[in-house]
């Protein structure tokens, strides 16, 4: 591929995506990592790549590797001021990394980043859907199970987690 432009990798990392197939996504996204200081790319474009393969990784349970792009998103949308959505957006996936491998300080402030988000903005602004409000709220009651605060979990699926 002589690709000049970033966005042809994210349409082929998109299309991989839609089929599932993240072995794909993961080659495409690093084989763009790899040819990033000679591609055309806006600071969007950057987020998108780096977001898209941190849920590569993180489908394929690579989590040190998701971590590392994730925080990479997270620090262009900080230092491009991209719209809060997108910060959320890796808190959670930051979140559920955490959570996986037990780090149940770091999943809680990231986790409650998001839901925080959610109180001030609201649902349904993409990136984020209604369907990972619920799932953050499901990663909330793993965290407070993992730190067995068994009320907080209670009340959080008695509450908040719609049936």
């Amino acid at each position: 591929m002589k690709s000049k432009r970033l966005s042809d990798y994210l349409e082929l990392m998109k299309a991989a995506r839609e089929r599932e197939s993240w072995a794909e996504v993961k080659r495409l996204g690093e084989t763009a990592l790899k040819k990033l200081p000679h591609l055309t790319a806006s600071p969007m474009e950057k987020y998108i790549l780096y977001h898209r393969l941190g849920n590569a990784y993180l489908r394929l349970v690579l989590c040190s590797a998701a971590l590392d792009v994730f925080y990479k998103a997270q620090l262009i949308a900080s230092k491009y001021r991209l719209k809060p959505e997108f910060l959320a957006s890796v808190s959670h996936n930051l979140g559920v990394i955490f959570l996986t491998l037990r780090n149940f300080k770091q999943a809680g402030r990231h986790l409650q980043k998001v839901e925080q988000y959610y109180q001030k903005y609201g649902e349904n602004r993409a990136p984020l859907t209604t369907d990972i409000h619920i799932n953050n709220q499901i990663s909330l009651a793993r965290y407070y199970l993992g730190k067995n605060e068994m009320e907080k979990t209670r009340e959080l699926i008695e509450d908040k987690i719609p049936d």
